[in-house]
């Protein structure tokens, strides 16, 4: 952020209890479309790890900046997170989020079972 202040974005992983592929959810990417981040963090608590093969990562909201402002676009830069990826490390907010955002989905999941979500 503009204060330095770091931004950090929430995230459920579930991890099958067979080995397979990983499945990323963005809940939400437009700050002003907040539905999917209820209807992301529902499908993860329905999930079954004893059942699965793979991994699923759910970000519930991947535009933190967007989603304060209730805005389609990150007000920072005024850019739309769906168009800036992969992203650039070195570029504008949007675009440095969306680096940081693919960096960590291909990296190893974090958890080896489902973090419970706030209701």
């Amino acid at each position: 952020m503009a204060s330095g202040m770091a931004v950090t974005l929430p995230y459920v992983a579930v991890r099958g209890a067979q080995s397979g592929r990983t499945l990323w959810l963005h809940g939400q990417v437009h700050g002003d479309e907040i539905n999917g981040m209820v209807a992301a963090l529902r499908f993860a608590r329905s999930l079954d790890p004893a059942t699965m093969r793979g991994n699923v990562v759910v970000t519930p909201t991947g535009n933190p900046h967007a989603l304060d402002a209730r805005r389609k676009r990150n007000p920072y830069d005024e850019l739309d997170l769906d168009q800036t990826y992969p992203g650039n490390a070195g570029g504008l907010v949007s675009e440095r989020l969306a680096h940081a955002l693919m960096t960590e989905m291909r990296g190893p999941i974090p958890s080896t079972r489902c973090i419970p979500a706030a209701e």
